[in-house]
């Protein structure tokens, strides 16, 4: 599996390497549709749909379907962009978990300074946790907040 990861899922902006390395904090609701929830969308067609991509103001954040669950994802504040995505990814997986969808998503570095969105059964994810190349969710305890 980690060998195929230069080519799974979606490439990100270059930036985001940077931004989450040095801890910028930019991610915000246009950049997250953007960047993330609208490229998911298309890698996981086929296997369940993420739909009515919305950026609401009022919570800081987006408002989404997945299938035919509504998900809230509030973007967090006054935090780090390696934080904010990690929190990101893990309301996505939330949802991902509660229909039993039996995937995870999740950002990797096949390749230095590369990052690429990837979509990963729940075990390709939990065999590949704790290895350097899932940036996030990662494993390690500094990053869990």
């Amino acid at each position: 599996m980690r060998s195929d990861l230069g080519a799974a899922g979606f490439p990100l902006d270059p930036e985001w390497y940077w931004r989450i390395a040095e801890s910028a904090s930019s991610l915000n609701a246009e950049a997250a549709a953007r960047d993330f929830i609208t490229p998911l969308a298309r890698i996981a067609a086929g296997r369940f749909a993420i739909t009515a991509v919305a950026i609401d103001d009022d919570i800081r954040g987006l408002r989404l379907r997945v299938d035919d669950l509504l998900v809230e994802i509030r973007l967090a504040r006054d935090t780090s962009d390696r934080v904010a995505i990690n929190r990101l990814v893990a309301d996505l997986n939330a949802a991902f978990a509660a229909l039993k969808l039996g995937r995870s998503f999740a950002i990797v570095a096949p390749r230095r300074f590369e990052l690429r969105g990837v979509l990963l059964t729940d075990s390709e994810l939990a065999e590949l946790l704790g290895d350097p190349v899932v940036v996030i969710p990662s494993a390690r305890p500094s990053w869990r907040h």
